[in-house]
C-alpha cells in the first residue's frame, strides 16, 4: 500500500460512523446532503466485502412513491466520471468491476481492495463517482424525500439495501461544525496549530481538515495538500488537540492561519483563524565549536559564525563540571562577527566546560551548543613562601606562613629530624591554609626542621621555603595525685590530698568536680600551689553529693590522669543569726511599710517574717538572696505590727531568727 496511514484510518472512519439501515438492511452507510436549489449528493460506504456483482440499484422515495434514480451503478458505471481521472486509475477501476463480476477476488482481496479504493473516493469525489460510491441526483422535487441502496446480484435480483436519512431537496443541508479553540504553538520546529474536533456528526461526518495560510504580504497558500483526516473517536467524546505542524513557515511576519472542518462531501466548514508573528529561529542555532586551547593564564574558544542575518549575538557559558551549573561569562554579549573568546579569568589545573548561545533578533537565547572543555595553566611560576613561623605546643607544632600571592591549591609541609637531611613530606594531600599541626605523642623533648612547599592548581611546585628549628617541649605528664580525706561539714567540701613520688614533678594540682561517679567533672577554682595539702570547695549546695579528683601539673604545663573520684556529701552550713531589720512606715503615695535588712551570706536564703495584734508569724518575702528591701503594702488601719528576718540553707534548714522590730501605727 502507497499509504498505509490513510487506509487505517479510512477503517477507523467506517468502524466510528453508525450506519442508517432497517432490520432487514446490511451494515453500511448512504449518506446525502442538499444544496438547497434540488440537487443531492449522495455518497455510501458499503460494509466489507459487499460488491454486489450487478452494481446497485438508487431509489428515490417521496410522498411514498418510489422512483428509480438510476440502475447498475457501480465501478466503471459513470464514464464521464471515469474519462476524467487518470487512466492508470481508469484501467484499475475496470479491472475492479471485471473481477468483481467474475466473482474471481477472494474476501481479503476484496476487502483490501475496497479499503484503497474506498480512501480514493474520499478523497477525490471524480474518483468516488467514477468508482460507483457517489452519485449526484439533479432537478429533485421540493419536499422530504430518502433514499435506498439496493444490491443487485448478476442476474439483477434486489438484495441488501442501504437507506439514508430523510432530506429536503430545496433545504441546504448545515456545513460542518467549525474547529473550537484554534491556537498557535510558535517554537524552532515551528509553528504548531491545535483545536478541539467539532463534535460527531452522523448526518454528514467531519472526515478531515485543511488549513489555509495568509502573510501579511499577501500570500495565501494552501498547507493540507493531501488530506488531514479526523483522529478516531472510540468513546463518542470530542478528541481534544488535534494538532498540525507547518514545520518551515515564513519568518519575520505576520501569519494568518485559518483552518476548517471538511465533511464526506468536501464542504467546509466556516474558519476557525489566529494570527501570529513567525520569528526565525535559526538566528538562535548555536555556532559549531571548533577549537579550545590553554595558554599561560588564559583559555582561547573558537567557533564558526552563524553567519545569519538574525543572530545577533554570542553569549559564552562556563561550568566546572560538565552537567552544570553554568555561568555566564559575557553578560553584554558577543558581537555576530566575532568568532573567539579569550578567558582570562581563570586559576592554573582547573578544568574549564564552555559552551555558546546564540542571541536572536530579539534578545532571544537559543539552545546551547556542544560543550567543550580544558584545563588552565597557571601564568609564571610558584613562587616560593616566605614568613615561617612556629609555635610548638604540648601535643603539637603549629607552623603559620604568609600565603603567597598567586593561585595556589595549597602547601606541603615538610620535616627533618635532628641529625637526618631527608625531608619527609607530612601531608598526604595539600593544605589550603597557610597553617599546620604538627601533632606528636609525649616526648621529653626533641628537635625538628620545617619547610613549606607552594603547589599551583596545575600541580606545578615552589621552591621550598626557608627552614625553621622547633625545640619539642617535655610532654610527659606526672603520675596522679591521691585525695586522703574528705569532709562535707559546715556547708562546704573540704579534701586533703598529696602528690605522686617523686614530689617535685608536680607543681601544681588542679581539683575537678562532677556529679556522679562516672562524670569526670570539670575543673573548679585555680590552680593549687604545689605545696599545699588541702583545698576547700564552698561553692556547693547543703544536701548533695559531688565527686571530687585532683590532676597534677608539673612545670611544662603537663597534666597527669585524674585521680580516683572521692565521693562528698554536704552537711548544713553554719547559719548566722540575721541583724534585726529597720522598718519604715511612709505615707505616699498610698500608707506602707518599707522593711531594710542585711543580704544573706553567700549559699543561704532569706525570709521576711511579720506578725499583727494576733502574735502569729507569717511570712511576708522570701526567699531573698540579693534582696535588701521589701514593702509590707498591706497594714493595718491601727496597731502594732513587727518585723524580724531568718536565714535558710539550700537543705531546708533554718536558723535562729533576728531581733523583732516593732513599729506601732497611728
Amino acid at each position: 500500500m502507497k499509504n498505509f496511514f490513510k487506509i487505517i484510518v479510512l477503517l477507523c472512519l467506517i468502524a466510528l460512523l453508525q450506519p442508517c439501515y432497517s432490520s432487514a438492511q446490511v451494515k453500511g452507510n448512504l449518506w446525502t446532503a442538499s444544496d438547497g436549489k434540488g440537487t443531492i449528493s449522495l455518497f455510501w460506504a458499503p460494509a466489507k466485502n459487499a460488491w454486489p456483482k450487478g452494481g446497485w440499484r438508487l431509489e428515490r422515495i417521496a410522498r411514498g412513491k418510489t422512483a428509480i434514480v438510476a440502475n447498475g451503478i457501480g465501478p466503471a458505471f459513470d464514464e464521464a466520471a471515469l474519462s476524467r481521472v487518470k487512466p492508470k486509475e481508469a484501467s484499475g477501476i475496470k479491472d475492479f468491476a471485471a473481477k468483481i463480476k467474475k466473482g474471481s477476488l477472494s474476501p481479503e482481496e476484496l476487502n483490501a481492495a475496497s479499503v484503497i479504493l474506498g480512501l480514493n473516493a474520499i478523497i477525490d469525489p471524480v474518483y468516488g463517482h467514477a468508482l460507483g460510491l457517489r452519485y449526484t441526483d439533479s432537478k429533485v422535487e421540493q419536499g422530504e424525500i430518502f433514499y435506498r441502496l439496493v444490491a443487485l446480484d448478476a442476474s439483477g435480483k434486489s438484495g441488501a439495501v442501504l437507506q439514508s436519512r430523510k432530506i429536503d431537496s430545496h433545504r441546504s443541508t448545515p456545513l460542518p461544525e467549525s474547529l473550537a479553540d484554534l491556537k498557535a504553538d510558535i517554537s524552532a520546529e515551528g509553528i504548531l496549530l491545535s483545536w478541539v474536533d467539532p463534535k460527531e456528526n452522523s448526518v454528514n461526518p467531519t472526515v478531515a481538515y485543511m488549513i489555509k495560510r495568509e502573510d501579511s504580504k499577501g500570500g495565501v497558500s494552501l498547507l493540507t495538500q493531501k488530506p488531514m483526516f479526523v483522529s478516531s473517536k472510540t468513546d463518542g467524546s470530542r478528541a481534544i488537540n488535534h494538532t498540525f505542524l507547518e514545520e518551515k513557515p515564513p519568518v519575520e511576519i505576520e501569519l494568518t492561519y485559518r483552518a476548517y472542518a471538511v465533511d464526506i462531501f468536501g464542504r467546509k466548514s466556516a474558519p476557525a483563524m489566529i494570527k501570529v508573528f513567525s520569528p526565525d529561529f535559526s538566528g538562535m542555532v548555536p555556532p559549531k565549536l571548533t577549537n579550545i586551547k590553554a595558554g599561560e593564564g588564559y583559555v582561547l574558544l573558537s567557533w564558526e559564525s552563524n553567519k545569519n542575518p538574525y543572530t545577533r549575538s554570542y553569549v559564552i557559558e562556563r561550568s566546572y563540571l560538565y552537567e552544570g551549573p553554568y555561568e555566564v561569562v559575557t553578560p553584554k554579549g558577543l558581537a555576530a562577527n566575532i568568532n573567539e573568546f579569550k578567558d582570562d579569568d581563570v586559576r592554573g589545573g582547573t578544568q574549564y566546560y564552555y559552551r555558546v548561545r546564540s542571541v536572536g533578533l530579539r534578545g532571544s537565547m537559543g539552545h546551547a551548543s556542544q560543550t567543550v572543555s580544558e584545563q588552565a595553566i597557571n601564568k609564571g611560576k610558584v613562587p616560593q613562601p616566605e614568613g615561617l613561623k612556629a609555635s610548638a605546643g604540648h601535643s603539637r607544632v603549629r607552623l603559620t606562613w604568609n600565603a603567597v600571592s598567586f593561585p595556589v591549591a595549597g602547601y606541603f609541609v615538610e620535616r627533618s629530624s635532628e641529625g637526618k637531611s631527608k625531608w619527609v613530606r607530612m601531608n598526604e594531600r595539600v593544605t589550603p591554609e597557610p597553617l599546620y599541626d604538627d601533632f606528636f605523642g609525649k616526648q621529653n623533648g626533641q628537635k625538628f626542621s620545617y619547610r613549606i612547599v607552594a603547589v599551583g592548581f596545575d600541580n606545578k611546585e615552589s621552591s621550598p621555603s626557608k627552614s625553621i628549628e622547633v625545640l619539642q617541649p617535655d610532654t610527659l605528664p606526672p603520675a596522679p595525685p591521691y585525695i586522703t580525706d574528705v569532709s562535707g561539714r559546715g556547708g562546704k567540701a573540704e579534701l586533703k590530698f598529696s602528690p605522686a613520688l617523686p614530689e617535685e614533678d608536680t607543681a601544681q594540682f588542679l581539683l575537678l568536680r562532677g556529679g556522679s561517679i562516672n562524670d569526670p567533672g570539670l575543673v573548679i577554682g585555680d590552680p593549687i600551689a604545689g605545696d599545699l595539702r588541702k583545698v576547700e570547695d564552698a561553692f556547693v549546695e547543703p544536701g548533695k553529693e559531688y565527686w571530687y579528683r585532683m590532676v597534677a601539673i608539673d612545670k611544662s604545663g603537663n597534666r597527669s590522669e585524674p585521680s580516683r573520684p572521692m565521693v562528698v556529701r554536704i552537711g548544713s552550713p553554719d547559719i548566722p543569726k540575721p541583724v534585726r531589720p529597720d522598718a519604715k512606715l511612709m505615707s505616699s503615695p498610698f500608707p506602707h511599710m518599707v522593711i531594710s535588712f542585711e543580704a544573706p551570706p553567700s549559699g543561704l536564703v532569706a525570709f521576711v517574717l511579720f506578725s499583727r495584734e494576733d502574735g502569729a508569724w507569717k511570712k511576708l518575702a522570701g526567699p531573698l538572696s540579693a534582696s535588701t528591701q521589701v514593702v509590707d503594702a498591706d497594714l493595718p488601719s491601727k496597731g502594732k505590727v513587727q518585723y524580724r528576718v531568718i536565714y535558710r540553707s539550700g537543705n531546708g534548714v533554718e536558723g535562729e531568727p533576728s531581733d523583732t522590730i516593732e513599729v506601732l501605727l497611728p
